[in-house]
């Protein structure tokens, strides 16, 4: 069965978006893991609003390239308010990232 790990940074609707993710990947089969290392999928909620949790946000994705490095078939996205505001620069700066989901796509992860 494969894995995923959601890791969430930031304001509660920040978790109620995670919970909708898990959701949707526990309907597609998917055991959700505390730790990255054993997922095959990873996603970084991200926040905007409170300064602390998007330096936070911003550098577990950009530790998650080592994860990548050693096993290229993991799937890695950004989601939540920084994947909305900062989408482009997302993409340029970790190019290893598979997705970039902002705020009013997460009810369509699946």
């Amino acid at each position: 069965m494969p894995r995923a790990c959601i890791l969430t940074y930031g304001c509660q609707m920040n978790v109620h978006d995670s919970e909708i993710v898990a959701g949707q990947l526990h309907k597609l089969g998917y055991d959700i893991v505390a730790d990255e290392d054993q997922a095959d999928a990873v996603f970084v909620n991200t926040c905007t609003v409170r300064e602390h949790a998007k330096a936070r946000g911003l550098a577990r994705l950009s530790s998650l390239v080592s994860l990548k490095r050693r096993r290229p078939e993991v799937f890695i996205a950004a989601m939540g308010c920084v994947a909305s505001e900062e989408r482009d620069r997302l993409k340029e700066k970790m190019p290893f990232l598979d997705a970039v989901i902002p705020t009013d796509q997460v009810t369509q992860v699946a």
